[in-house]
C-alpha cells in the first residue's frame, strides 16, 4: 500500500486537487476491486463533509475503484482497518487544514510502518496573509512536504508567482515547487511526475 497525504490550508483547493488525483490512480480498469481508498477527515460546520460524520466509520463510494472513508474514532485504528479491509493500492488522506502534516506522517510511519509522501497546497492568493499572520504553522505545513502546489496562480501575477515560490523555498529547499490550477484539470502526465517526486 503507498500512501499520499494531502495537505494545506481551508479553501486552498484540497478537495479539487484530491478528485483528480483519485480519477488519475483508479483510470478506467480494477472495476471490480478498490484500488484508491480516501480517509476524509475535513470537518465542517455545514457540507457534505459534516454530513457524514454520523458513525464512527462511514463509507462512501465515489467511483469506479475508489470510495472514500470519514471517521470520528482513532486515526490509527482507522488506518489498520482500512489495511485489513480493503487493502488498496492506494491511500489518500485529504488532512484538514487546521491538522499538522508531520504528525499525520509520524502516525502513519508508527502504524504501519510505511513512508508516505506529502503533497501540500498553498494558497497564491492568501499566501503572504497567512505567513505574517500564522508563520509557525504556516512552516509546519509545509516543513515536510515532498511537493508543494502553489495553487490559484493565475489570480497573482506572475511577478507575485516567483515570489511566493521564493518564500516558499525559503522554508523547505529541498521539496518540489509547482505552480498550478488546480480548477483546470492536470494530465496524466503531470500526476506521474508530482508522484514521482514524492518517493512513493
Amino acid at each position: 500500500m503507498k500512501i499520499l497525504i494531502l495537505g494545506g490550508f481551508l479553501g486552498s483547493g484540497k478537495t479539487t486537487v484530491l478528485l483528480d488525483l483519485a480519477k488519475y490512480l483508479t483510470g478506467t480498469v480494477h472495476v471490480d476491486k478498490t484500488k484508491v481508498v480516501i480517509i476524509e477527515n475535513e470537518v465542517s460546520e455545514s457540507g457534505i463533509d459534516s454530513r457524514l460524520f454520523e458513525n464512527d466509520y462511514k463509507v462512501e463510494n465515489m467511483f469506479s475503484g475508489c470510495v472514500c472513508c470519514t471517521f470520528t474514532g482513532e486515526f490509527e485504528w482507522a488506518l489498520t482497518k482500512i489495511s485489513r479491509d480493503y487493502e488498496p493500492e492506494w491511500l489518500i488522506i485529504e488532512a484538514t487544514g487546521l491538522a499538522y502534516p508531520d504528525a499525520i506522517k509520524e502516525t502513519i510511519v508508527s502504524t504501519l510502518n510505511i513512508t508516505p509522501g506529502v503533497l501540500t497546497l498553498v494558497d497564491a492568493k492568501r499566501w503572504f496573509r497567512f505567513l505574517v499572520a500564522l508563520k509557525d504553522f504556516v512552516m509546519s505545513q509545509l516543513v515536510e512536504a515532498n511537493v508543494i502546489f502553489i495553487n490559484k496562480s493565475d489570480l497573482v501575477s506572475y511577478d507575485d508567482a516567483v515570489k511566493i515560490e521564493e518564500s516558499v523555498l525559503g522554508i523547505n529547499p529541498d521539496m518540489k515547487v509547482l505552480k498550478t490550477t488546480a480548477t483546470t484539470g492536470f494530465t496524466d502526465e503531470f500526476w506521474s511526475d508530482v508522484i514521482s517526486g514524492m518517493g512513493v
